[in-house]
């Protein structure tokens, strides 16, 4: 969902791929900017957002409302204590300037959101693995609470883009466009699971 052209085309690339996997693409603590969402899903349990949150059917499904031209589940394995590792390779629907393409192409903005679910507790924590690591991070948890009348889903995140002179702009930005963003798609979650019913019984309130 990261957009804003995806971070104005992750700041602009050139400088070469310097792409560092694993957890050093995690934002950095006291960096960049919170991001906060506190999104209402009325009428259904937790359990039942975190399936839909988790299925491929769902999620190919609100990819074009989030900007991805496609997504793929490259990673999907379960721990014996039952913590689940994914890694989701995303492709914006987003293309580089002209005056850019010399210097790089549209595989170059594909970045993959690396996630461990905590089943028990259901909760997310995540970062964005990226191709400019250097200067575009982003992460953080994502907890499914059920309430009365439904579920909460928040979302506790930090973005950090090092850009001369343009950072602080860009964060606000992109923070306001992803808060945005989890508005919509607690609705599409709402819509997808009246049309899709897991096992689960709903909640009586709606």
């Amino acid at each position: 969902m990261l957009t804003v052209a995806v971070v104005a085309a992750l700041v602009a690339l050139p400088a070469q791929n310097t792409k560092t996997a694993g957890p050093s693409c995690a934002p950095r603590p006291g960096r960049g900017v919170p991001v906060t969402v506190d999104a209402h899903i009325p009428g259904f349990t937790a359990e039942q957002v975190v399936a839909a949150f988790t299925s491929e059917a769902m999620l190919n499904a609100v990819a074009p409302a989030s900007g991805l031209k496609s997504r793929a589940l490259v990673q999907d394995d379960v721990a014996s204590d039952g913590r689940r590792f994914r890694r989701i390779r995303m492709r914006p629907a987003v293309e580089i300037p002209p005056a850019l393409r010399a210097f790089g192409s549209e595989d170059q903005l594909v970045y993959d959101e690396v996630a461990t679910w905590d089943a028990d507790r259901r909760t997310m924590r995540f970062h964005m693995d990226n191709a400019v690591c250097d200067r575009v991070r982003y992460g953080g948890t994502l907890a499914f609470v059920d309430v009365a009348d439904g579920v909460r889903v928040k979302l506790r995140a930090r973005l950090e883009v090092d850009a001369f002179m343009v950072g602080g702009l860009v964060e606000g930005l992109v923070r306001g466009g992803v808060e945005d963003g989890w508005k919509k798609l607690a609705s599409f979650t709402r819509t997808w699971l009246e049309k899709h019913p897991t096992p689960t019984a709903q909640v009586a309130a709606r």
